[in-house]
């Protein structure tokens, strides 16, 4: 698993977004590799609440191009790596859902994920496409109290998987706001991992 964490496109979430769930991956059998994609440069200091938006959307399109080079580059060392290259999958978080999502619309047969998780992917820097033709199986989790009133979004990604047909997964959880990563709250959103980790281990 290709781990995409969260954080704005100003940040990597690298935490509770990226090594936390590496490390629960790993202690379950599942390779995990955390990528550091490109970020909006730290001396934008001119920013206002107008072109925020549109930085954001600029730097997906070489954020979800560093999620592709690392599929491929995992995919051309699977031996050194002692993985399937044929199961190779994206995750991301927020942002890095935003990332996940546009890699699997734009990936070509080299840099395909085999499956895909967006958690509480943040869609609104995504313009609407439809689900890749190879359809990759899709895990989709968010809290529907998420402040960034994207749990919607998440529903819409499951809709348009299978009204193509294709494999999809949705675990909406009634609390849990936005960010929850591999933090625990005492909420039943806590067990969204492991059923994650549940669903790769069935996958075909």
């Amino acid at each position: 698993m290709i781990i995409c964490p969260g954080g704005g496109m100003w940040i990597n979430a690298i935490d509770h977004e990226g090594y936390q769930v590496a490390k629960h991956l790993n202690k379950n059998g599942i390779s995990a590799f955390v990528l550091k994609y490109r970020l909006i440069p730290t001396l934008s200091k001119s920013i206002t609440l107008n072109n925020e938006s549109e930085l954001q959307k600029n730097q997906l399109d070489y954020a979800y191009k560093d999620a592709l080079k690392a599929i491929d580059h995992v995919r051309s060392n699977a031996i050194m790596y002692g993985v399937d290259p044929n199961k190779i999958g994206l995750m991301g978080f927020s942002a890095g859902g935003a990332v996940t999502m546009e890699a699997a619309y734009k990936s070509n047969s080299k840099n395909k994920p085999n499956f895909l998780a967006p958690i509480y992917p943040y869609m609104y820097r995504v313009e609407p496409q439809s689900p890749p033709s190879y359809g990759p199986p899709v895990f989709i989790t968010c809290a529907n109290d998420d402040p960034l009133k994207i749990a919607n979004k998440s529903v819409q990604i499951y809709l348009d998987w299978i009204n193509v047909g294709f494999s999809a997964d949705l675990h909406m959880y009634s609390k849990g706001g936005h960010g929850f990563g591999t933090n625990k709250q005492n909420l039943p959103v806590d067990s969204w991992l492991n059923t994650m980790i549940d669903w790769i281990k069935y996958l075909k």
